[in-house]
């Protein structure tokens, strides 16, 4: 079909050409011939126009004119000279047609539209036998692809085909076929992107329904997921459970080869029917590529998010099966994973480092919550481990790092944001740590334990702790001796200098037999911290009456450079408000401290710590039988200093002490209370009109022997 455009009146609407005559030539090889071309009325159709053009007074043709090929205008009779249009062409508009695919043109913008007679590339889906099709038209047959090359209504394919009016232009059956993905391209967006083939991308992430698994939690996908993991154990790869429920019913061991990294999101496993391992074994185990002899020299990385490992366990007793471990990687992250109902651990970790628990769960699990070993740089934020042990008193811990096989074992390790509550043992626990930081946790009902960081028995290290502002409750129901924070050593195991701060930390009821709401201990041969700091600590109703709520105890080595400062302890059940042994150094400031109940109760007890500087300086003891109780009467005195305390009770009693005392009483200290210096007060607390408001010591000694006492001034009467 001919097309036709329309000659504007923009290209001869001026004032010069008002009742010009215009003759349109036909072009040839872009040169005006002697010709005069036709001229049409409208867009189709047989109705011409004159050639030449009369133009009206404004300089415009008189009704629309159209032309079917180039032409150049010749214009005359004007007042300038006759001459030559540029050449004028046909220049429509096209468009296909959506229903039908038919291409159009337009001649007036858009305003209108003709077809061309022509098709582009209709796609009319499968072949149908008795359909009308067009030329162009695209139909789909048996894995083929054709386009129509005359119209024609379809017979039988085979037979219109050998008519050539269809020809073959692709073949589906190639991409059906495990190297379909190959063939096709695949860019991403972005200034850098690389071309990839799609099955290259494709095969980055993994789904277990790709190996066969169901994921509707009852049949059994074990094999599928095993199989999954085994094709990428040599490759990179993001594995998405599209957050299906898998059940597992062996345990799955995968080692990687070095430098592969593995993501798991969106998995649900639980494990049902499985028999309890005879040797510790996770529910999915991976290990990495460690060098041999060479510690957190790994390659590999792993991250899960979104994972839930659950088991139904039927044991009474701690077993052997943990939902995950990790081993030897050098990064691991674990995002909102959930590991609950396992016979031994949830989440068990093991020569990793850059190590980062976030948000996870693990909780009632019959020995830890989540375990680590032999761990290098590892952050525990937030989440909750709650339960464990619940079953087994002699186990159950939230949180616990033990000692491995390397020296230094757990370096550089924070604790932080978590809740704690109802474990059997111990809610955080450092059996060998460096460089440990716990802070800011919510931690009630232990057995055991509260905080505990004490080097283990392969002869460890614990040291440089800090913690802080930490909420520790006890439940003093679940086992006698339980402690709010233990930290030091025991026996005769290897720790060595370092120092512990326990800061700014609530505890609560830890009241049984044997327990103490702070206790730095080192009760060994090598153990001897070179500063310890308790200070800002806020402890209530803790302790019994044979221990205190603060204990710093250096039962074999003396502990260097200890200050306790700025405590409140208010108890209702010990023998000591801070207790104190063989430790060198010592500043004990500004604690309130109130002890009443017990055999024999005093604010601050020291042991076998004369002989080293002891300074004891403004503290408010109230409810006590004694300020303070010194023994190891065979020290000198001459770096100790008592002062600026102030207490309600019997006055000062101590063996050879220095440093001026203020207490309180009804009457003078009576004899054997102890040693007063010179200058030391004791206010009357029964004072009446016209008596004495107190009492001045004048001369230093022993109360009953050498000190003498002179009532002040009286009052008015």
């Amino acid at each position: 079909m001919t097309l036709r455009a329309s000659i504007g009146q923009f290209e001869l609407a001026n004032p010069l050409y008002r009742n010009a005559s215009i003759s349109f030539y036909t072009v040839a090889a872009g040169v005006k011939t002697a010709t005069l071309a036709t001229l049409y009325a409208a867009t189709t159709g047989t109705a011409q126009l004159a050639n030449p053009q009369k133009l009206n007074s404004r300089g415009q043709f008189k009704q629309p004119v159209y032309i079917s090929a180039q032409v150049i205008g010749v214009i005359e009779g004007i007042s300038v000279p006759t001459h030559d249009t540029a050449i004028i062409s046909v220049l429509p508009e096209f468009r296909v047609k959506q229903s039908d695919g038919s291409l159009q043109y337009s001649y007036d913008l858009g305003v209108s539209w003709s077809d061309t007679g022509d098709f582009i590339f209709a796609n009319r889906g499968e072949w149908v036998t008795a359909a009308d099709y067009r030329r162009n038209d695209i139909v789909t047959h048996s894995g083929y692809v054709y386009l129509g090359l005359s119209a024609h209504t379809a017979g039988v394919f085979a037979t219109d085909l050998a008519a050539s009016l269809w020809i073959q232009v692709l073949d589906l059956t190639t991409f059906s076929v495990s190297g379909g993905s190959s063939l096709i391209g695949f860019i991403q967006s972005g200034v850098g992107a690389t071309l990839m083939t799609a099955q290259t991308e494709m095969r980055h992430h993994v789904s277990p329904k790709q190996f066969g698994a169901i994921g509707d939690g009852v049949a059994d996908d074990t094999a599928a997921i095993s199989a999954m993991l085994e094709s990428r154990k040599t490759i990179s790869a993001v594995f998405d459970g599209m957050g299906g429920t898998f059940k597992i019913t062996a345990t799955i061991t995968k080692a990687l080869s070095a430098g592969v990294s593995w993501e798991l999101r969106d998995f649900n496993f639980v494990s049902t029917g499985l028999a309890d391992p005879v040797a510790e074994q996770g529910l999915l185990k991976f290990t990495g590529d460690e060098v041999a002899g060479s510690p957190w020299a790994g390659t590999n990385k792993i991250k899960l998010e979104n994972v839930t490992f659950v088991h139904a366990n039927a044991l009474a007793s701690v077993g052997f099966l943990d939902g995950i471990q990790i081993l030897n990687f050098d990064q691991v992250l674990l995002t909102n994973v959930r590991a609950t109902g396992y016979t031994n651990t949830g989440v068990m970790l093991e020569l990793c480092r850059q190590v980062l628990v976030q948000n996870c769960d693990c909780s009632t699990n019959l020995y830890a919550g989540l375990r680590g070993s032999n761990i290098y740089q590892c952050a525990v934020l937030g989440g909750t481990y709650n339960n464990n042990g619940i079953l087994i008193p002699a186990y159950g811990y939230g949180v616990a790092f033990s000692a491995g096989d390397r020296v230094n074992s757990n370096i550089n390790l924070l604790i932080q944001g978590i809740t704690a509550n109802g474990n059997q043992r111990k809610a955080i626990d450092f059996h060998a740590g460096i460089h440990v930081h716990v802070c800011n946790n919510n931690i009630s009902g232990f057995g055991q334990c509260g905080i505990y960081a004490l080097a283990d028995t392969n002869g460890d290290i614990t040291r440089d702790v800090i913690i802080s502002g930490n909420i520790v409750e006890a439940d003093a129901t679940l086992a006698a001796g339980s402690s709010g924070i233990a930290i030091g050593a025991n026996g005769v195991l290897a720790s060595s200098a370092g120092q512990y701060m326990v800061i700014n930390n609530i505890i609560k009821d830890c009241k049984t037999a044997g327990s103490w709401a702070i206790e730095i201990d080192a009760n060994s041969t090598v153990f001897a911290p070179d500063l310890v700091l308790v200070s800002g600590n806020r402890i209530l109703t803790s302790g019994s009456s044979t221990t205190a709520p603060i204990a710093v105890r250096g039962t074999n080595l003396i502990i260097g450079n200890v200050k306790i400062n700025d405590n409140y302890i208010y108890t209702t059940a010990a023998k000591y408000g801070i207790d104190i042994q063989n430790a060198t150094n010592t500043m004990i400031d500004g604690n309130s401290i109130e002890v009443t109940g017990g055999v024999v109760t005093c604010g601050i007890n020291f042991i076998d710590s004369v002989t080293r500087p002891v300074h004891i300086n403004g503290n408010k003891m109230l409810g006590t039988d004694y300020t303070a109780y010194i023994t190891d009467a065979s020290d000198t005195l001459s770096a100790n200093m008592i002062t600026n305390n102030t207490g309600k009770g019997v006055a000062l009693k101590s063996v050879y002490p220095t440093g001026i005392c203020i207490d309180f009483g009804a009457a003078i200290p009576a004899a054997g209370d102890g040693w007063y210096t010179n200058g030391s007060v004791r206010w009357n607390t029964a004072v009446a009109a016209g008596g004495a408001p107190g009492w001045v010591c004048t001369t230093s000694g022993i109360t009953g022997g050498a000190s003498v006492w002179k009532a002040m001034a009286n009052v008015a009467a």
